[in-house]
C-alpha cells in the first residue's frame, strides 16, 4: 500500500456486515475529507477480468474501510464500481452521503403571517369569505361587513383564516402563540381550530374570546395534538340571525406576533415569580431557561398579554407590561433550536437505511439560538444541516457538522475538537488579497408580511497597527441574507459572518515533510491531518510578529492524500491565487515540489 505501512483496504458486505475481502495490493488509493468528515476514497484493485466482473455484478451495498496503525483512515459506502484495465476500481463516499438518500420536508417554526389564507366553501361548506373583510398584511384580520346578515352557528357564513404545514411533511403543528384584539357583538365567537390538510377531523383548540360589544385584548399560547392545519373561525353564536349595522371594521378580530411551531421541547413554561403593576418591570421568574433579549413572551393572568424582553440576567428579565400581574401568572413562549432539527434528520436518515448513519445524538450540541422561521420543502438533508451550522450560536461561533467515524453525526462549535499540527514549511510562496475581505456587514431579513428589511451595517474592532489583518482607510461592505423575521437573529448571523470576512487571510503554498504535534512530538503519518485541523508553520521567522500570524496559522479546508506516493495535498480556508490547493508532500526521494 505504498506509504501506508501496515495498512489495508477492507471491503465489507455493508457497514455492519461481514468482510468480503482484504486488499493489500490496491493501487492508486486516494482519500479525501472536507467540511463534513470522510469525503471519498478511490482505489484500483489489480485482478483478473473474471474476478472484476464478479465484483461488478455483486448485489447489495458494499462498505470500504481503509485502516492504518489501528486507526480508521476512511470509511464509507462504495457507490461506483468500474472495470478498468487490469482490475476493478472502487469509489466510496463517506457516511455524510447518507443525508442525500431522502429529501426533507418539515415546518419547525413560522413567525410570518404570509401563507395564511381565507378558507372557502370548496374547503369546507360552512366557510364564506365573500361576506367578510379578510387580510394577512402583517397581521391576521377578519371583520364582518356592514349590512350583511349572518345566520347563527357554524353551519354557514363563517369567516376564516387558515394555514397548513407543507403537504405530507414530516411534522404537524403542535403549538401556537399570538397577541389578539377582538371587538364583536355579544355572543359572537372567535376560536382556533385544528384539522387535517383536507379540513377533515376539525377540532377546537380553544375559544379565544366571546363578543361583549366592547374591545377585548389578550395573548394566547397553547399546545395541542399535532395537526397539519390551523383555522381561525369567526361566527355569530347568538341563537338567531344577526345583521351588522356598524361600518365594516368596527367589529373585528386581529392577531399579531403570530408564531406556530411543531416542537415544544425547549418552550418557555414558567411563572412570573414577581407581583407587579403595569410599567417597565424586572421580574424573577421561576426559571430563566430559554428566555432571551428580544423574545416575545405570553404572560397569563386576569388579562393576558404579550411582552418583549428588553434585558436579562441569570435570574431576571425586564419588559414593559401593559397589565398588572400576580407572581403566579404564567410565562410561556415557543423556542426552537437547531439541534432539534439535526437530531430529527439523523433519526429519519437512520429510519430509511439503518446501517448508513447511526441514530445517536451524543455529539449533537445546541447553539441555543431560537430559530423563528424554519420551513423546508423537498430539501436535501445535508444542505439543511449545513445551513443550520452556518447560523452559529449566541457567542458568535459558527458550527460544524459532519461524520468522522462510527457513522455518528456531530454538530458542534466549529473546530472545537480539531487537532493542531506543526510543520516546517519549505519553498514558501505567500500572497494576500482584498478580494474576499468585507469589514462592514449588514443582513437582509423579512418582516411579518415578507417585505425585505435590512439591519444596520456593523464593523469589527480596530485592526492592528500594521494594517495587515484589517487595512486602515478602506471599507468594504457586504451582506448576508438571513431567512428570519427576527431583527435579533439577523444581527447575530450578520456578526457571525463578519468574524470570518473582516480579516484578510493570506494565500500560501509550501512543501512539508512531516507532521508534529503541539509538543513537537513526531513525526506522525501525513494522512492524520484532516479538514478542520490547525496547521502552524513553526519555522517562519518569529521576528515578523503579528503581521504574519494568520500566515503562520491556518485551518485546513480540504485534504487529499495519495497513498502510494505518501503525498498530502491541503486546501486552506483561502486557496492560493493560481493553484487550487496548497501542496505538502513527502515523496520517496524527499520533499519535492510537483
Amino acid at each position: 500500500m505504498g506509504g501506508l505501512i501496515q495498512a489495508g483496504l477492507t471491503i465489507l458486505n455493508g457497514p455492519d456486515g461481514s468482510m468480503l475481502d482484504y486488499f493489500g495490493q490496491a493501487e492508486s488509493v486516494e482519500i479525501t475529507d472536507g467540511d463534513h468528515g470522510h469525503e471519498s476514497l478511490t482505489a484500483t484493485i489489480p485482478m483478473t477480468e473474471e474476478s472484476a466482473f464478479r465484483w461488478y455484478a455483486r448485489t447489495g451495498v458494499l462498505w470500504a474501510v481503509l485502516s492504518a496503525l489501528g486507526h480508521i483512515v476512511f470509511e464509507g459506502r462504495i457507490e461506483d464500481v468500474a472495470i478498468v484495465a487490469g482490475g476493478v476500481q472502487f469509489v466510496a463516499l463517506g457516511p455524510w452521503r447518507s443525508l442525500s438518500d431522502r429529501p426533507y420536508t418539515a415546518l419547525w417554526s413560522k413567525s410570518s403571517t404570509a401563507g395564511w389564507r381565507p378558507a372557502t366553501s370548496l374547503d369546507f361548506s360552512a366557510y364564506e369569505p365573500a361576506r367578510w373583510e379578510i387580510d394577512n398584511n402583517n397581521r391576521l384580520y377578519i371583520a364582518p361587513r356592514k349590512n350583511e346578515t349572518y345566520p347563527t352557528g357554524v353551519a354557514n357564513d363563517v369567516g376564516t383564516l387558515t394555514y397548513a404545514a407543507p403537504h405530507n411533511g414530516e411534522r404537524n403543528i403542535t403549538v401556537c402563540q399570538f397577541a389578539w384584539q377582538f371587538f364583536a357583538p355579544t355572543d359572537w365567537i372567535i376560536r382556533l381550530m385544528r384539522a387535517q390538510d383536507d379540513f377533515s377531523s376539525r377540532a377546537v383548540v380553544s375559544t379565544i374570546a366571546t363578543g361583549n360589544g366592547a374591545l377585548q385584548t389578550g395573548a394566547f399560547f397553547a399546545t395541542f395534538s399535532g395537526s397539519p392545519r390551523l383555522i381561525f373561525e369567526f361566527f355569530n353564536n347568538t341563537g338567531g340571525n344577526a345583521t351588522i349595522t356598524q361600518d365594516t371594521g368596527t367589529n373585528y378580530f386581529r392577531a399579531t406576533a403570530v408564531r406556530l411551531a411543531t416542537a415544544t421541547t425547549n418552550k418557555v413554561d414558567t411563572t412570573l415569580g414577581t407581583t407587579i403593576a403595569a410599567g417597565t418591570r424586572t421580574v424573577t421568574p421561576g426559571s430563566m431557561a430559554n428566555i432571551y433579549v428580544g423574545q416575545e413572551l405570553v404572560i397569563g393572568g386576569t388579562v393576558s398579554e404579550m411582552v418583549t424582553v428588553t434585558a436579562v440576567t441569570a435570574t431576571t428579565f425586564t419588559a414593559v407590561f401593559a397589565q398588572a400581574h400576580n407572581n403566579t401568572d404564567t410565562v410561556k413562549a415557543i423556542v426552537v433550536y437547531a439541534d432539534e432539527v439535526v437530531k430529527e434528520i439523523v433519526s429519519k436518515t437512520n429510519g430509511l437505511n439503518s446501517d448508513q448513519l447511526r441514530n445517536v445524538t451524543g455529539l449533537i450540541q445546541s447553539p441555543g439560538v431560537d430559530l423563528l422561521d424554519i420551513i423546508y420543502e423537498d430539501a436535501e438533508a445535508g444542505s439543511v444541516v449545513s445551513e443550520l451550522a452556518a447560523r452559529g450560536d449566541t457567542s458568535g461561533r459558527q458550527y460544524e457538522a459532519g461524520v468522522w467515524r462510527d457513522r455518528e453525526m456531530h454538530f458542534r462549535p466549529r473546530y472545537s475538537v480539531s487537532r493542531t499540527w506543526q510543520v516546517d514549511a519549505l519553498n514558501v510562496e505567500v500572497s494576500r488579497t482584498l478580494d474576499t475581505m468585507r469589514n462592514q456587514m449588514y443582513a437582509t431579513y423579512q418582516e411579518a408580511g415578507l417585505r425585505r428589511k435590512r439591519t444596520s451595517s456593523t464593523t469589527p474592532g480596530s485592526g492592528n497597527s500594521l494594517g495587515v489583518d484589517r487595512p486602515v482607510g478602506l471599507q468594504r461592505r457586504g451582506f448576508i441574507d438571513v431567512q428570519t423575521t427576527s431583527l435579533t437573529q439577523a444581527e447575530r448571523e450578520r456578526d457571525n459572518r463578519l468574524n470570518d470576512t473582516a480579516i484578510i487571510t493570506p494565500r500560501v503554498m509550501f512543501d512539508v515533510e512531516a507532521l508534529y504535534d503541539e509538543n513537537n512530538q513526531g513525526p506522525y503519518p501525513l494522512w492524520m491531518a484532516r479538514a478542520g485541523d490547525m496547521v502552524i508553520l513553526r519555522n517562519l521567522p518569529p521576528a515578523l510578529g503579528a503581521a504574519v500570524d494568520r500566515l503562520r496559522r491556518f485551518r485546513i479546508k480540504h485534504k487529499r492524500y495519495l497513498v502510494h506516493e505518501n503525498t498530502l495535498e491541503l486546501t486552506p480556508e483561502l486557496a492560493p491565487p493560481e493553484l487550487a490547493v496548497m501542496v505538502g508532500e513527502l515523496a520517496s526521494a524527499g520533499g519535492v515540489r510537483r
